[in-house]
């Protein structure tokens, strides 16, 4: 059986302890001194060398013991706002989670008028309340879950785009439903306000405002899911190779 050759270690890579004649560094030296004095060659016996002061090194290499202070570049102006907020948007996992939280919020206090509603109003047929608190108990659940999932959840590529799209389409669904409800809800308090009781008409019209700031929020988050999964199917917006290494030097 063959055996590998064994290399030998070079006689100057080992740990050299420093002379109790060296000079300190002074405390000002630059990053890139400190580190070629940290790992230098050290002298090995036999060899040949000149110490210099640090006069005579400044005199040789200008520059050295001055703190780098970074290239001499011109600031870039600063991005767009929009293309900021374009990026921030697309980008950041927190946008979804923040409207999820409204939309759970409003969910939840959706519910809650709509059972003081049907408590309090029995002899009158609502059908937004039983619609709302049916609709909006299915939502909480539903927003729970899918806010964890958004945000623990690997990103389109890592995960399948058939999931993601089933995802949607359950809000989309949710969507069409509150809108249903938004329009029974507008409907009743109308109603409410031509022949109902002025605390029922409040009431009414104080869940139909709330819906419909579920369901704005709501189309926020669906156009948000959707550009973002249209930007990482398509061909044209992926990462070609070496981009990301060219972004980060520059």
């Amino acid at each position: 059986m063959s055996q590998f050759p064994v290399r030998s270690i070079p006689p100057w890579v080992h740990e050299s302890a420093a002379s109790s004649d060296e000079e300190p560094l002074p405390s000002h030296t630059s990053q890139w001194v400190a580190f070629k004095h940290a790992n230098r060659i050290p002298v090995l016996p036999g060899q040949e060398g000149t110490i210099i002061s640090p006069e005579e090194q400044q005199r040789m290499h200008p520059g050295d013991y001055v703190p780098w202070r970074g290239l001499n570049e011109p600031p870039r102006p600063p991005k767009p706002f929009l293309v900021r907020l374009d990026r921030k948007i697309m980008h950041s996992p927190f946008v979804n989670v923040y409207l999820r939280l409204i939309v759970f919020m409003c969910s939840a206090v959706a519910m809650a008028l709509a059972i003081v509603i049907f408590v309090q109003d029995k002899r009158i047929k609502n059908t937004s309340a039983k619609m709302a608190i049916i609709i909006d108990a299915i939502a909480l659940a539903y927003t729970a879950i899918i806010t964890v999932d958004e945000f623990f959840s690997p990103p389109v590529g890592l995960r399948s785009v058939t999931a993601k799209t089933w995802l949607l389409f359950l809000d989309l669904g949710f969507i069409v439903f509150e809108s249903a409800n938004l329009s029974i809800a507008f409907t009743t308090g109308n109603e409410y306000l031509l022949h109902g009781p002025r605390q029922s008409t409040i009431r009414q019209y104080t869940l139909a405002s709330v819906l419909m700031v579920a369901l704005i929020t709501w189309l926020l988050t669906f156009v948000i899911s959707v550009l973002r999964l249209f930007r990482r199917i398509d061909p044209r917006r992926r990462e070609r190779p070496g981009q990301s290494e060219r972004q980060a030097t520059t």
